[in-house]
């Protein structure tokens, strides 16, 4: 005797992670310093109540939208796109301008980096690594790299709101 099984799919979710730091830039401290973020779900992802933490404090981030498939940089508010020094911000890279960006900024000594959503749950972790060159980031390999994992992310040269 035949049985009928129905199957259903979850709706398409969002997935947000740390993608890339530049704690150590050669333009300005703690200015110049970003976090970028990038959506590799398949919604969209409403950062409303999302923050990032690192040893010293939280930083809320502002309310915006991250489409499926796109970067946002988390920046300081004195943040300026084209310093001349550091590479600029890929054109449409969404800009999250926030107070203060870490305590007092980014160690540039790699410490480790939680992004929390709206609840208080972690999505995203950066470990600490060992201190970046000025002017070098600290990228993840691949947005499917392990999360947290110190062999997910390396040193080399920033390429904020676009592909490593």
């Amino acid at each position: 005797r035949g049985a009928a099984l129905t199957v259903s799919t979850a709706p398409p979710m969002p997935h947000v992670i740390v993608s890339e730091v530049l704690a150590n830039p050669i333009g300005a401290e703690p200015d110049q310093e970003w976090v970028e973020l990038f959506n590799d779900g398949l919604a969209d992802a409403d950062l409303a109540g999302f923050t990032l933490a690192d040893i010293g404090g939280v930083t809320e981030l502002p309310h915006a939208v991250l489409p499926s498939g796109t970067f946002a940089l988390v920046v300081n508010e004195a943040f300026v796109e084209d310093d001349e020094l550091d590479p600029p911000p890929a054109i449409g890279t969404l800009l999250l301008r926030v107070p203060k960006l870490g305590k007092a900024g980014l160690k540039n000594g790699g410490e480790p980096l939680k992004l929390l959503d709206a609840t208080g749950a972690v999505v995203s972790r950066v470990p600490a690594t060992p201190k970046t060159k000025p002017g070098e980031s600290l990228s993840r390999v691949a947005p499917s790299a392990p999360d947290g994992a110190p062999s997910s992310f390396k040193a080399g040269s920033p390429t904020p709101g676009a592909p490593h």
